[in-house]
């Protein structure tokens, strides 16, 4: 089956925000960070090979900021997992 992928270029910009979004962004933002998190890298290692799962990720969490994971099931939630293990709670 072949396809053809386009990109819908009438979509508008994330953003482009209306006033009132960008003013309640700027006040989430403004909150304190509880998770920072620079420069990510996960590797997966076996005798054979080299996997990159993650690269160079960043994100920064504030207060009362909602953040979700979305992962398939299976294998290809390791990558997540294997980062957030051993990590401390936030308290």
């Amino acid at each position: 089956m072949n396809r053809i992928l386009t990109t819908d270029t009438s979509l508008t910009s994330y953003l482009d925000q209306a006033a009132e979004v960008r003013a309640r962004f700027g006040r989430l933002k403004a909150r304190d960070v509880l998770l920072e998190v620079r420069h990510l890298d996960k590797v997966f290692r076996t005798r054979e090979k080299e996997t990159l799962a993650l690269s160079d990720i960043n994100f920064s969490t504030h207060r009362r900021e909602f953040l979700s994971t979305s992962v398939s099931p299976g294998p290809a939630r390791a990558p997540a997992a294997a980062c957030s293990v051993g990590e401390p709670p936030l308290a």
